[in-house]
């Protein structure tokens, strides 16, 4: 959404609320959940250190404790439950996403990249460096790939609705 004006923006945002609001409830399990008055558009720095916490989550770089106070986790007779969450900077690996309209690269601060781009996102993590690259995404690599975007076809998995879409097709 980063590449849309701000103006097309609302239009979208206002057409998937109202799109919600008409969906059935289903016992409050339904995506109306979704409907916030504080959706908007996260920044493509936003957007990496997402994925930087999905991928060393994923890796046990990240790690999340839940105990009670004074007894493990299936103890319920003493305490209150503690939810904790610890960070191995050592362990921790950067990350390159491609998207569709941008690149996002966030690695842990190893200070040969300078100091402009770093950024501390709370306390518990260590310094990183975190850059977004609007227009460079995988529909800017294709343009790029092929100057008369003649790429061969590639058969994607279908998406739920059961059809099909094609990477790689001329415009």
């Amino acid at each position: 959404m980063r590449p849309v004006s701000t103006d097309k923006q609302k239009i979208c945002y206002t057409a998937l609320k109202e799109y919600l609001e008409g969906l059935p409830d289903f016992g409050g399990s339904s995506p109306r959940i979704l409907l916030r008055p504080d959706i908007q558009t996260i920044s493509g720095v936003e957007e990496g250190f997402y994925g930087f916490i999905g991928v060393n989550e994923y890796r046990k770089a990240i790690t999340f404790h839940q105990s009670q106070y004074g007894a493990d986790v299936g103890d319920t007779t003493t305490g209150a439950a503690t939810r904790e969450l610890r960070v191995h900077p050592e362990k921790m690996r950067g990350i390159i996403e491609i998207g569709g309209a941008s690149m996002q690269v966030v690695t842990p601060d190893r200070r040969a990249m300078g100091s402009s781009s770093l950024v501390t996102f709370s306390s518990l993590f260590p310094k990183l460096f975190s850059q977004s690259y609007l227009n460079f995404g995988l529909e800017q690599v294709k343009k790029w790939n092929d100057p008369q975007n003649a790429c061969s076809c590639e058969q994607a998995p279908c998406d739920a609705s059961s059809s099909c879409t094609k990477f790689f097709e001329r415009e």
